[in-house]
């Protein structure tokens, strides 16, 4: 799994509330259902209300979830709305936040 540390680069808007940031970011997905793994997932891009992983095992969904990245101080509970197989082997997983979040600047996440 490849991704950059670096800051949000841009935003995507595409038939959503508001624009997405991408970030290729690391961050950490746990399970909140009993099994606690936690998992390194890609942070392809993320809004106030979601974001979109990549990961190297698929999720269910309706997964209750804990997406984090203390690098941007992101910390926020997750229900996996999506997990589409992907050529690479890897998993495209598509998570709805249980609030919202505020996107302060680039690479930077509020509470």
């Amino acid at each position: 799994m490849e991704a950059h540390s670096g800051e949000f680069m841009q935003l995507v808007h595409g038939g959503r509330r508001e624009g997405r940031a991408l970030a290729s970011r690391i961050g950490w997905l746990r399970n909140m259902q009993g099994v606690w793994m936690d998992n390194p997932v890609v942070i392809e891009n993320i809004s106030s209300y979601g974001a979109r992983l990549r990961s190297v095992r698929p999720w269910t969904l309706r997964e209750c979830v804990d997406l984090s990245d203390s690098a941007i101080g992101l910390h926020v509970g997750a229900e996996v709305v999506y997990c589409e197989a992907l050529a690479d082997g890897h998993y495209a997983i598509g998570v709805k936040f249980d609030r919202r979040i505020e996107l302060v600047a680039a690479g930077e996440v509020g509470r």
